[in-house]
């Protein structure tokens, strides 16, 4: 499944038009960003913390550092990846301080029922639990490559800016979080 990169020139040069009228305070231009961004910060967050109230308080966040320093954005040729970083930085902290990993993968478990409709929808949640279940067992810096790539649709190029490792980890956690998440699937009959 190859989805269209959602980071468009038009996208990031909109989004830097958007700093140089926040970063004079502008709070309008602000709020569109937010709900620019928001969503596709949201599940950044949900996709590790596996927690509906961490995932919004992180993500308020993210948009409150990007407030804070509102002064400085319009330096930052790479947007997408400036926000991503503030993202992956607060989940990163948030993981050190809260050693609750499991703890949120079982009230998640918790907390989605599958409900009793057809085959097909049926079929599919259980496809779509296998799926989260298979990349939130990957390693973290496996698990974010792939989130990022494959979800959030960044390049390999503004990944390891993120996460500050090069192209080629990049690649390489990204080839084996493919590798790890076909041999899951196929033990498991999906495939």
């Amino acid at each position: 499944m190859n989805v269209q990169n959602k980071n468009s020139p038009q996208q990031n040069t909109a989004s830097i038009e958007s700093l140089q009228k926040i970063s004079i305070g502008n709070q309008n231009a602000f709020k569109a960003l937010f709900h620019q961004w928001q969503p596709r910060i949201y599940r950044y967050i949900w996709l590790r913390v596996r927690n509906v109230q961490i995932a919004e308080d992180l993500v308020q966040e993210v948009f409150f550092r990007l407030w804070q320093k509102r002064q400085h954005l319009p330096q930052s040729s790479n947007f997408t990846a400036f926000i991503f970083q503030i993202a992956h930085n607060l989940v990163v902290d948030w993981t050190r301080k809260n050693k609750v990993r499991s703890q949120a993968m079982a009230t998640l478990g918790a907390k989605n029922e599958i409900s009793p409709a057809a085959n097909d929808q049926i079929e599919a949640s259980e496809l779509n639990r296998a799926v989260t279940a298979a990349i939130s067992n990957l390693p973290p810096a496996m698990q974010n490559a792939f989130v990022l790539h494959r979800m959030e649709n960044l390049t390999y190029k503004q990944i390891a800016e993120v996460m500050n490792i090069s192209v080629k980890t990049v690649e390489k956690h990204i080839s084996k979080a493919l590798q790890r998440l076909r041999d899951i699937f196929r033990k498991q009959d999906f495939l």
